[in-house]
């Protein structure tokens, strides 16, 4: 046990060297919208293709897109969380050698983003245990048809929520997503208008938001503005107005793609909830 133990350290210990060593040319994939990351690890192959195919046969049921990562050592998890991408969940076996999830959980315990820990195991008594390290909920290996859908319903709410909650950093500037109400392009600058009548500018392309995950949600209606779905009071012909009594005009040729992300969204929101 201990030759394979070491075996594998040394093993994801080159996986980590190799990976920060191009961390700086690799790109998170699909930028283009806030989707599910989720991470599978556990020892046993055939568990972690069981829940896999379980996973993505809900997600795609419900619409909802996503990435799934499967790890089979907890060393490897860790080093891809750290280097490549963050993942919003993770189901992670109890009982691993070397690195049981335990101990793969405490490494998440001070990290900034937290994902929500599943640990998974066929031995009720490690349910006390796992709250230690803020486990999120346990699935009983043995009855994953009744416990998985409900696991992933709440935990998948809490993760929208929590992009909602975002705070992103730009060219220094903090600001928290939720409550941008519009932004609007103003020759290299944006101006982003925040709840509160606060107006900051950042010295950034409009595109860069458009491409950013963390505004999914937000809605380019012409070619110099973009505004947040929550805060949409009415879509009349070619006029927005928002909450706060600002009325936008729209883009004639955009009109019908509009609605059609309006629609969306709206759906999207009804299947979460």
């Amino acid at each position: 046990m201990i030759a394979v133990c070491n075996a594998n350290f040394f093993r994801a210990i080159k996986y980590l060297l190799i990976i920060a060593q191009l961390f700086d040319i690799i790109s998170i994939k699909n930028q283009g919208g806030i989707q599910m990351r989720i991470a599978v690890c556990d020892d046993q192959h055939f568990f972690v293709d069981e829940i896999k195919n379980k996973i993505e046969s809900y997600l795609n049921d419900k619409n909802i897109p996503f990435d799934i990562d499967t790890f089979t050592d907890g060393l490897t998890l860790i080093g891809s969380y750290k280097y490549i991408h963050k993942y919003d969940i993770i189901f992670l076996d109890v009982e691993m050698p070397c690195f049981s999830g335990e101990d793969v959980a405490k490494e998440f315990k001070n990290e900034e983003y937290k994902p929500l820990i599943i640990f998974t195991t066929s031995h009720s008594e490690f349910a006390k245990k796992g709250y230690r390290y803020n486990a999120y909920d346990f699935l009983d290996k043995s009855d994953i048809n009744l416990e998985l859908k409900n696991i992933l319903d709440n935990s998948i709410k809490d993760t929208v929520l929590k992009h909602k909650e975002e705070i992103i950093e730009i060219n220094g500037i903090a600001v928290k997503v939720k409550n941008i109400i519009y932004l609007i392009a103003d020759g290299k600058n944006v101006d982003i208008y925040i709840t509160g009548n606060i107006i900051k500018t950042i010295r950034t392309p409009l595109k860069f938001f458009e491409k950013h995950e963390a505004f999914e949600d937000f809605i380019k209606i012409n070619r110099n503005t973009i505004v947040n779905y929550d805060y949409i009071k009415t879509f009349d012909h070619n006029k927005i107005k928002m909450n706060n009594g600002i009325n936008f005009d729209v883009s004639r040729t955009q009109n019908e793609d509009i609605k059609e992300k309006i629609f969306k969204i709206g759906v999207k929101r009804r299947e979460i909830h």
